[in-house]
């Protein structure tokens, strides 16, 4: 069984407990994502629900996001070369 939420090619919405197994994370930090308004997700009968293709929305720009590898290392050296003179 694969941990991706519609891997059969139809749309599936997760509950709490299926997306945190899909982004391998505890709930704990799913509920601090849903406080903070960082993560997407509807309230249907005041349960939580993340449409799966929301969700691989949301990652994907994330990621987008995400400074490049090269990016990260030259700022730690800057700010290593600032701290030593």
């Amino acid at each position: 069984m694969s941990d991706l939420p519609h891997d059969s090619g139809t749309r599936k919405v997760l509950d709490i407990d299926e997306l945190a197994r899909y982004l391998k994370i505890n709930k704990r930090t799913i509920y601090k994502l849903i406080k903070d308004d960082q993560i997407p997700c509807s309230r249907i009968g005041g349960v939580l629900r993340f449409p799966s293709w929301v969700v691989d929305e949301w990652l994907e720009a994330l990621a987008r996001q995400q400074p490049e590898e090269s990016e990260v290392v030259d700022k730690t050296e800057r700010l290593k070369k600032e701290d030593n003179p």
